[in-house]
């Protein structure tokens, strides 16, 4: 009934004041092709700057809508180097393909090796160092996770950081980087020494953090389980709510699985570690060998619902939704009102919103966060997630 008024509105007095409030009403339906074409009638119209047309391209992509996402970013990038988005458009466009490559778990090696091409394409169109390494960072991503040459990956960040000395959050995220894959390929010593640097050079800032975080990492994978949780600790008070609730989880993790552990060696938590350590690898189907060998070897451990919710994340990166749906389930009567509970809720909602464009059941794992978790760090996004989905925004 609103679109329609407003559509009346637009044909009887064509103010273009009405075509924006159209073009906020398709939005918040997610039809952002439709909003694309009245937004790219008013730049023309109006010779507007295409401020719009590119956060536009910026939310299709946060929805998964890359072909809408592409047909922005097209847009500017034909309007040319005029366009104060055009640089922009260039690189939001190669990293919405980046995306949409990568969350698909048929993806060739082909794909990616054209991919990487497209990126160097761009990097020779643009004159901004941040950016510059911002493509390279990605690039040493799909060499070191999507075509498994961690040499190659570790050679294009080390020359990165060899030919930029000034301190900027690129390199640090570069750094970071390469602390991973130098993990994920068996060399946690030499890990630790990045992770340090960025530690050292950003301290309390979310780069800073971030490394920290790591650090505490590279101690859990190498089953120093006191050390890790000491770290994990002080991690919980970051300003990083991300990081903050991430380091809670560990701290909690390792506290269930240790103190009431009745094997002194930890054997168990020593190999979900292992575990994790090869999903950073994107190992996927040697990690759930190993996490299936973990539930059927220590049916009755505390672990079995990490190792379900790590298994529900494989399983969603592999296309496997419908399994990764049952698995958030026992996940959920498993842990009760316990940790892992509201992030499976929460996931539970964003698959039947995204993937089955089930808005009432999406509401309903939704509604579930806020009522049965009012303080996760996720009960905010869930009720916002849950209004949006019932229309306030549209209608209030």
């Amino acid at each position: 009934m609103l679109k329609e008024l407003i559509v009346e509105k637009i044909q009887s007095s064509g103010d273009p004041h009405f075509n924006d409030l159209l073009v906020w009403v398709l939005i918040q339906e997610k039809s952002f092709s439709s909003a694309y074409i009245q937004l790219k009638a008013l730049d023309k119209r109006l010779s507007r700057n295409q401020s719009e047309i590119y956060n536009l391209g910026g939310l299709a992509v946060k929805s998964k809508d890359y072909s809408s996402a592409e047909k922005c970013f097209d847009y500017i990038i034909k309007v040319g180097d005029i366009s104060p988005f055009y640089t922009e458009a260039l690189i939001a466009k190669t990293f919405a393909h980046k995306e949409q490559i990568s969350n698909n778990p048929e993806s060739t090696h082909e794909q990616y090796e054209a991919l990487i091409a497209e990126l160097e394409s761009v990097k020779t169109q643009i004159n901004y160092p941040e950016e510059i390494i911002k493509i390279d960072r990605a690039i040493a991503e799909i060499e070191a996770y999507k075509l498994q040459n961690a040499e190659r990956a570790m050679e294009i960040l080390e020359d990165v950081i060899a030919t930029n000395k000034t301190k900027s959050d690129e390199l640090g995220y570069a750094k970071i980087l390469l602390g991973d894959i130098t993990l994920a390929y068996d060399d946690p010593w030499e890990a630790l020494l990045y992770f340090s640097q960025v530690d050292k050079t950003f301290g309390d800032n979310e780069i800073g953090q971030e490394a920290r975080f790591k650090k505490a990492m590279v101690a859990f994978y190498e089953g120093d389980f006191d050390w890790a949780k000491t770290q994990f600790d002080v991690l919980k008070a970051a300003t990083s709510k991300l990081i903050a609730n991430d380091a809670m989880y560990m701290s909690l993790m390792i506290s269930d699985n240790t103190f009431l552990d009745t094997d002194s060696n930890f054997t168990a938590l020593k190999l979900f570690a292992k575990a994790k350590l090869l999903i950073t690898r994107e190992d996927l189907d040697s990690a759930l060998l190993a996490l299936d060998f973990i539930e059927n070897t220590y049916p009755a451990h505390s672990l079995v619902d990490d190792v379900i919710w790590e298994r529900a994340n494989i399983q969603l990166t592999k296309g496997q939704t419908n399994e990764a749906v049952q698995s958030l389930l026992e996940v959920v009567i498993y842990n009760g009102s316990k940790i892992l509970a509201d992030d499976a809720l929460f996931l539970l909602g964003d698959i039947y919103e995204n993937n089955y464009s089930d808005k009432d059941k999406a509401m309903e794992y939704y509604q579930r966060v806020f009522a049965e978790h009012a303080g996760s760090i996720l009960a905010s996004q869930a009720r916002a997630k849950f209004r949006a989905l019932r229309g306030d925004e549209l209608y209030n």
